[in-house]
């Protein structure tokens, strides 16, 4: 964003392995912005194995963002998938049940369709790549790196290949092809920008190699299409008509999307009735925001620091009086959509990370 490569990224995490071998072969988060992004990494964890068979289940990180993102704001998405091994040809019954369980498909002939038939559909929403680091392994045969560099191009076509060798240059990879093919720097020109931030000539050759075949990518601006604007009007409709239904009634309601942060701080606002914190309490909640700036612990409902921060069921912390009231009409996360418990948790970490950081700014000022 400093750099104006875009204009207002949101990211969504994936963690992949082995479906056959895995206990968590598909790992996503919701996407985020800024301060969300730390809550939500931390829900992934490196589960390692994934067994000596060469192959990792790339594609099913492909079938879930065709079949199951929903990104009709965006202008330019973009799709970054690392990885130094084989995707398996096909998707089986067993991979589609062990990770998603019964779902439905966005496409009739889904579970029948190739893995590169996938990656087409995948390259329609997104502009992909493949961030490829060279394979290498005691049993490893001498020219298997080369099968697996060909099987990705032929499925997404070698200039979207990137390869690479430092795992710690992908980031400069990433931005480097986020910056050329949005159009905001050439290639001469991303290499100015590493220099000015102090990489070394040893990064910068590696990272010209990478993108050496990147170009302006198409603008992908994915539209709602009929179907799902006259879907989210009958959702809106739905939500209006429960206002006016009994209390019992509108704790079972159940919504078929993913909330937006808008959405719930609105409902929020216009349902909060026991937000009866003393002046003197909010005025200080005030001072110590500015106090602390950007390192400031917020509730992602109400984007303020806490002042009686819980953790819910979903792993996520937010003011108590806040998921209280959601937690009053609906049984899901105002972050994800899905289902969860009521049960909540003072979080004493967050109000202590609060008072030392409070303290070493006090402390500053004093010396």
């Amino acid at each position: 964003m400093i750099q104006k490569y875009l204009e207002d990224p949101a990211i969504s995490f994936c963690a992949i392995g082995d479906v056959t071998h895995d206990r968590a072969p598909l790992q996503i988060t919701e996407f985020g912005q800024g301060s969300q992004l730390d809550q939500l990494i931390s829900k992934i964890y490196l589960e390692g194995g994934g067994g000596n068979n060469l192959q990792e289940s790339y594609e099913l990180a492909a079938y879930f963002y065709v079949n199951h993102c929903e990104i009709p704001k965006s202008e330019l998405p973009y799709f970054f998938i690392t990885g130094d091994e084989l995707f398996f040809d096909t998707i089986t019954g067993f991979a589609l049940s062990k990770i998603f369980g019964k779902h439905q498909d966005k496409f009739a002939s889904m579970k029948k369709m190739s893995s590169n038939e996938i990656w087409t559909l995948l390259m329609e929403k997104f502009n992909v790549f493949h961030l490829h680091k060279p394979f290498k392994k005691k049993y490893m045969k001498s020219n298997q790196d080369d099968e697996i560099i060909n099987q990705w191009k032929k499925a997404l076509g070698k200039e979207r290949i990137l390869e690479m060798h430092t795992p710690k240059a992908c980031i400069d990879v990433i931005l480097g092809a986020i910056a050329i093919t949005s159009g905001a720097r050439t290639l001469e020109e991303y290499v100015k920008d590493m220099e000015t931030r102090g990489q070394e000539k040893g990064r910068i050759e590696e990272v010209v190699n990478a993108l050496k075949n990147v170009k302006i990518a198409e603008r992908k601006q994915n539209v709602e299409t009929k179907d799902e604007i006259e879907k989210k009007q009958e959702i809106e409709k739905e939500h209006l008509n429960k206002k006016n239904e009994p209390e019992e009634e509108k704790k079972n309601v159940e919504f078929d999307r993913f909330f937006d942060l808008d959405y719930v701080r609105k409902f929020i606002k216009e349902n909060m009735i026991d937000w009866d914190y003393s002046s003197e309490t909010l005025a200080k909640r005030d001072e110590n925001e500015r106090k602390l700036g950007a390192n400031a612990p917020k509730c992602p409902i109400m984007d303020r620091l806490f002042i009686d921060p819980a953790i819910a069921e979903d792993g996520n912390t937010y003011e108590m009086k806040a998921i209280k009231t959601w937690l009053a009409f609906y049984d899901t996360s105002p972050l994800t959509g899905m289902k969860m418990g009521k049960k909540l948790m003072n979080n004493q970490e967050i109000m202590k990370k609060i008072n030392v950081i409070l303290w070493e700014n006090l402390n500053e000022d004093y010396d």
